[in-house]
């Protein structure tokens, strides 16, 4: 498969890097999509305040003129202050399921951060550690929770291919509720709402 990779300049092609991951997973049911416009702004230098402290590029993979992969890296200043140490980001990796389009624009991301100084590189991390961050390696077969991203499961393959460790495990927990409430839940709820005067309203 021959590949090119184009880096992200202008506004079409940033709603092309936004749009790739609707178009990988549109027949996954368990993949939750983010909203463009959130997603537009974020990588809009003049929409997204984290660029006073973060410098970022971002590049598409194309193959016989489709996108089929897509990549950002970026430097955090505060970060990288804080940790004393030179570590760059990449962020925002998706890919078709070709090791040869995730080795091309892993490369692409980690020679511009080497080129920014960096001496080592981590991810997938946003610009800050509240965005997009890590890779799902189990659960594929759910929905995951709203602080988490969705991934096919063959991006741990092809990530850990390139020698990329993992470096520690963030983990989702679910609840189930019962069909029906004990009756020690509404003694409460009346001893609370009598307490404080509260009203129950139906929509």
């Amino acid at each position: 498969m021959s590949i090119k990779i184009e880096e992200v300049v202008n506004q079409g092609q940033r709603k092309k890097f936004v749009a790739f991951p609707y178009q990988l997973y549109k027949n996954n049911k368990y993949w939750v999509p983010p909203m463009k416009a959130d997603e537009l702004s974020s990588i809009t230098p003049e929409k997204n305040p984290a660029y006073d402290f973060c410098k970022a590029k971002f590049w598409l993979a194309y193959s016989n003129g489709n996108v089929v992969g897509r990549i950002g890296a970026i430097v955090n200043d505060l970060w990288i202050e804080k940790i004393q140490r030179k570590i760059g980001r990449i962020t925002r990796i998706e890919f078709i399921n070709d090791h040869e389009v995730v080795k091309q624009l892993t490369q692409t991301a980690e020679e511009w951060l080497k080129s920014q100084g960096m001496e080592g590189v981590m991810g997938p991390l946003g610009f800050s550690n509240l965005d997009h961050s890590g890779v799902l390696i189990e659960g594929h077969d759910r929905i995951p929770c709203m602080a988490s991203d969705y991934h096919f499961d063959y991006y741990k393959e092809h990530i850990e291919k390139l020698g990329y460790t993992k470096e520690r495990d963030w983990l989702e927990f679910r609840i189930t509720f019962p069909d029906a409430l004990p009756e020690k839940a509404f003694k409460v709820a009346a001893m609370i709402k009598k307490r404080y005067g509260l009203k129950t309203l139906k929509l």
